[in-house]
């Protein structure tokens, strides 16, 4: 009918904020048994490493299904990144 709309749409207003657990309780209890990361967008690379700074888990594009199988209790640390996000996530779990 010779209508036409346009419409500019900012990235930064359609990716919200990644929420990170700082634990998780992989024991079979069926309650919190992987790294959940809410809001992943796909493409989006994990990288765990253990407190000597070995890289212990690396997927390219996470599904949030980590869960730590064959690792020992204790502390580990991530690296989250994605091209669209502004910056890149670490911290420790």
């Amino acid at each position: 009918n010779g209508c036409s709309s346009e419409r500019l749409i900012k990235i930064s207003d359609i990716c919200p904020d990644l929420f990170i657990p700082n634990i998780f309780t992989p024991d079979n209890d069926e309650f919190n048994e992987i790294f959940f990361v809410k809001n992943l967008l796909p493409k989006t690379s994990l990288k765990i490493y253990n407190r000597w700074g070995n890289e212990v888990y690396y997927a390219q594009e996470y599904k949030n299904n980590w869960n730590a199988i064959g690792l020992d209790d204790g502390l580990y640390y991530y690296k989250i990144e994605n091209e669209y996000y502004k910056k890149v996530y670490n911290g420790w779990v």
